[in-house]
């Protein structure tokens, strides 16, 4: 999880943010179809899910989100992504440190 490995959840996210800022930008510029762009973008974050043996299913929705967005934003989207996600990251390990919550069975 996020409190183990908090570079490889960064690491994730970053990739899932740049993934998904290139298939929009090849979509575009070269009017590819955007579904076989997005395609490939997810088999590529599998492919890396699978390199790095974790799975962080937050990383495969950060992907799809430049979908959304202006292409105006799309080259500062993975910047803005992964300095948010060091930032929440970084907080909640700071403030909730030592805390681990168990679920009662």
């Amino acid at each position: 999880g996020i409190r183990k490995h908090p570079r490889m959840i960064i690491f994730l996210i970053c990739c899932a943010a740049f993934l998904g800022a290139c298939a929009q930008l090849l979509a575009n510029r070269f009017a590819f179809s955007t579904t076989v762009c997005f395609a490939v973008a997810i088999a590529l974050l599998f492919t890396v899910f699978e390199l790095v043996g974790r799975r962080f299913a937050p990383a495969a929705a950060i992907l799809l989100i430049p979908s959304l967005i202006p292409s105006s934003e799309l080259l500062l989207f993975p910047v803005w992504t992964t300095l948010g996600a060091i930032l929440f990251i970084f907080l909640s390990m700071l403030l909730f440190k030592g805390k681990v919550y168990r679920r009662k069975r």
